[in-house]
């Protein structure tokens, strides 16, 4: 009898802990310290792949571009590319993040500051985010940043999303990269 009493405990005792176990769910693990990242609010400085010369020369050549700014006192801002690279990564990987945009403005040397910020998101859930000051100037540049992906990462599609705020204008693009298993 003693013996059947105990494994009735013990067949309880398993029986209440599978659903809880079975049923919890996996809490992605982001964190200030576990997802890093790196050169986060800084223009490219390195050199243009089709004329080898310093971003900041190449600049000069592009000043007007592909949006036919015209001379006036308005600006515009137009981000022509979010991208992340590589698009499959594992846990404890980095990705590299691009966002190209262009700025009309009134001068070659006309600069806006605004907010910059970036979000990574999973199964609708913020499990990152980092903002700063950014300064954009006239013309074309890039902003990079490389971040980690932290060890513990569950498998899954993540969208990296940027934010740009200045004065009463806000600009939003998002990115797609894929954290495939360890």
């Amino acid at each position: 009898m003693r013996y059947l009493t105990i494994n009735a405990l013990v067949a309880a005792i398993i029986a209440l802990a599978i659903p809880a176990g079975g049923c919890s769910k996996i809490r992605p693990t982001w964190d200030e310290s576990t997802a890093k990242l790196k050169g986060a609010f800084s223009s490219s400085g390195e050199k243009d792949k089709e004329t080898d010369l310093p971003k900041e020369e190449k600049r000069e050549e592009v000043k007007r571009g592909k949006y036919a700014c015209q001379q006036s006192d308005a600006y515009q801002l137009f981000i022509e590319k979010s991208e992340i690279r590589p698009s499959q990564v594992s846990p404890d990987d980095e990705i590299k993040h691009t966002l190209d945009y262009s700025l009309c403005a009134p001068s070659d040397d006309f600069t806006i500051q605004g907010t910059l910020t970036r979000r990574i998101v999973f199964k609708g859930k913020v499990l990152f985010k980092d903002s700063g000051i950014e300064t954009f100037k006239a013309g074309k540049d890039s902003i990079k940043a490389e971040i980690t992906i932290p060890e513990r990462a569950p498998t899954g599609t993540y969208t990296l999303e940027t934010i740009i705020q200045f004065e009463n204008t806000t600009i939003r693009r998002s990115a797609n990269f894929f954290v495939k298993p360890k």
